[in-house]
């Protein structure tokens, strides 16, 4: 991947930050490998990877009840760093929605529980969705 530098970023941009760490990672990583995200198991932190590990993709009422809440003000959840991404990305959807830019009833780019967003599923996510995504290339932090 190219490098890029801060110029290149744009707003709605996604930035993942990839470890290699100690014991902790390795197991995170052996975990997140077995819950289906092969090839992307630096992209971990132990927070997200155990949260995420028993929560569904899917979005149901309480998903929605949820991200109405956080849209709203009103929610006192508080939430992980790809969760967080993935909300607000839902939250923007929704109130396009909701002054008619975008349809109703869709969460698109993000159609799934936030809560099953740990970094290396987010990793895989979207690059399993490149309708929506793309990777542009390595950032070398705040150096570039």
């Amino acid at each position: 991947m190219p490098a890029i530098t801060r110029a290149d970023l744009r707003v709605g941009d996604i930035l993942m930050t990839k470890h290699e760490g100690g014991l902790t990672h390795k197991v995170i990583s052996v975990g997140s490998f077995f819950a289906g995200n092969f090839g992307t198991a630096g992209y971990v932190h132990a927070q997200g990877a155990a949260a995420s590990l028993f929560s569904k993709t899917n979005v149901d009422t309480g998903v929605v009840n949820q991200l109405r809440d956080i849209e709203a003000g009103t929610s006192r959840v508080r939430l992980f760093c790809s969760q967080f991404v993935v909300v607000c990305y839902q939250v923007a959807v929704l109130r396009l929605a909701r002054n008619g830019l975008a349809p109703q009833g869709k969460l698109l780019p993000f159609e799934l529980d936030a809560k099953a967003m740990e970094p290396s599923y987010m990793v895989s996510y979207l690059r399993r969705n490149p309708q929506h995504w793309h990777e542009v290339g390595d950032f070398p932090g705040g150096h570039g």
